[in-house]
């Protein structure tokens, strides 16, 4: 089962997303939504790069960045 904010709460109704860059496109950021790690749901889209949200509301943004080099 995949849960939301707390172990008690589980996964509902509402619009969710989890999108990953794609690693090989350089130069540009490129959403992934059809891979393992990745889910959209319940209204959720991503649409020429973009996330369309389908609903007004308060949403949890987060990051994650990775610098990797030499």
């Amino acid at each position: 089962m995949v849960t939301l904010r707390s172990a008690s709460r589980a996964l509902s109704d509402e619009p969710l997303a989890h999108v990953v860059a794609n690693p090989q496109v350089e130069g540009q950021l490129q959403w992934l939504s059809q891979r393992a790690n990745a889910l959209l749901a319940n209204g959720m889209k991503l649409t020429d790069n973009q996330l369309v949200v389908p609903a007004d509301g308060l949403y949890l943004i987060y990051s994650q960045v990775l610098f990797s080099g030499q």
